[in-house]
């Protein structure tokens, strides 16, 4: 009984020290260990090391059976205008629809830097080509200063569009397009619209047309099969999309 006694205050000094040692971490020292100071929905992304602002080109295209319509592309990881225009491709399929870019007769004629004004459900209103964003947009559009508008010639556009192997693997155009800065282009609420400045990829004629033109020199009967023609592209392709579910 009496050793028991005398075992007691070793006990208690262990449990001392157990506490003192538990102690000497500063409490502030574990929250900071546990704490991220950084905005989780900051609008700047963390490519290659480097702190980038977030940036969308602003893309117009007709869209799948609706009039032209708004896609915005994510420029943080295009880093090359050959990048940039394998991504316009891959928005513009997704605008029209895979059957409908394969089957259609139409094809991206020509790429414009254009204004426009956008509404509900992501439908633009072309506005005026060429455009730039003003300077007093420098804090919305973020763009290399250029003293040609546009930027970049619409016809090599359309090219490079086609063609991205033949694009330069540095950055001309995507430094001198202009982007939307910091957060997407939404529609005002108060006002109901929103302008902005991005692509128009503008479609061409019918390519049957143009050849019955070129070899029959009779315009009149091109538009004629030229009608003819959409229609059925129309009823094939709404009877591939209908089978396919």
């Amino acid at each position: 009984m009496r050793g028991t006694i005398q075992n007691v205050p070793g006990t208690f000094q262990h449990i001392s020290e157990d506490r003192t040692s538990t102690n000497n971490h500063h409490p502030l020292e574990q929250r900071s260990q546990a704490y991220d100071p950084r905005p989780q929905n900051a609008s700047h992304t963390i490519i290659g090391g480097c702190d980038t602002e977030s940036r969308w080109l602003l893309v117009c295209a007709k869209g799948k059976k609706r009039p032209t319509t708004l896609s915005q592309l994510d420029m943080c990881a295009t880093p090359s205008d050959k990048e940039l225009f394998m991504e316009l491709k891959k928005a513009y399929v997704g605008l029209r629809g895979r059957w409908t870019h394969i089957l259609s007769l139409k094809k991206v004629q020509s790429i414009r830097f254009v204004q426009f004004e956008l509404h509900i459900r992501d439908l633009v209103d072309i506005r005026k080509v060429p455009d730039m964003p003003p300077e007093t947009k420098k804090d919305e559009y973020l763009y290399q200063p250029y003293d040609l508008v546009p930027p970049v010639g619409e016809n090599l556009m359309a090219h490079l569009f086609h063609h991205p192997e033949d694009a330069n693997d540095t950055s001309i155009t995507c430094l001198r397009a202009p982007k939307k800065r910091k957060v997407k282009l939404t529609v005002c609420p108060r006002q109901g619209t929103s302008v902005g400045w991005g692509v128009h990829l503008v479609e061409g004629s019918l390519v049957f047309g143009i050849c019955w033109t070129v070899f029959r020199h009779d315009v009149q009967g091109a538009f004629s099969v030229a009608a003819y023609m959409v229609t059925l592209i129309g009823t094939v392709v709404g009877t591939l999309q209908a089978g396919l579910g």
